[in-house]
Order: C-alpha cells, then sequence, then structure tokens
C-alpha cells in the first residue's frame, strides 16, 4: 500500500471495509454520473477506480485524473494557437510568436 494506507496498515489501524450496502451505493453514483455525461454527448473513455475521487460521505466524483498537469509548474507553457484569430494574439498577451519557413 502506499500513501496513507501504508501509514495505517504500519501502525496496524486497518481502514475499516466497505459494507455491500455501501459499495452499492458507490456504484450507483458511478452508474448515474456516467449516465450524465452520456446526456451530454460526452464519452469519458476512461473509466477506472483511480479516475473515481471518493470524498466525504462517500461522495462519488469522476474524473480524468491523468489527463491533468500543473500549468504554474513554470512561468510559461505551450498552446496551441491554431485557429486563433490575428486579433488574439498581440503583444498585450505576453505570447511571443515565431513564423516558421
Amino acid at each position: 500500500a502506499h500513501g496513507p494506507d501504508a501509514v495505517l496498515m504500519a501502525e496496524g489501524n486497518r481502514p475499516a471495509e466497505l459494507t455491500q450496502s455501501q459499495m452499492l451505493h458507490i456504484a450507483q453514483q458511478i452508474a448515474a454520473g456516467m449516465v450524465y455525461l452520456a446526456s451530454q454527448h460526452f464519452v469519458h473513455r476512461d473509466l477506472a477506480t483511480r479516475n473515481c475521487l471518493v470524498g466525504e460521505n462517500l461522495l462519488v466524483k469522476i474524473g480524468d485524473f491523468g489527463m491533468s498537469r500543473d500549468v504554474y509548474s513554470t512561468d510559461y507553457y505551450r498552446i496551441s494557437v491554431t485557429g486563433l484569430r490575428n486579433e488574439t494574439i498581440s503583444d498585450d498577451t505576453g505570447i511571443a510568436l515565431t513564423e516558421h519557413t
């Protein structure tokens, strides 16, 4: 085990196992979340336990945490400017563009 679970297990404190009712509650939330995403014409394509965040009172949120990144890890990061209008990219934006020929 890694993270907080590893500390609990090393101290001999195993987390309580979920009851069948609690697991069913979690499964119902995940199913309802996927139905909602489908109603918004969104296909998740990577539903897995690693992408389910379980909070207080077993509230489940579906995400895609593998797609996230820290955009503030540096002062600058690359963005695609394809399709942007010329007025969007100006000296006021702080974006420097070079033309490759």
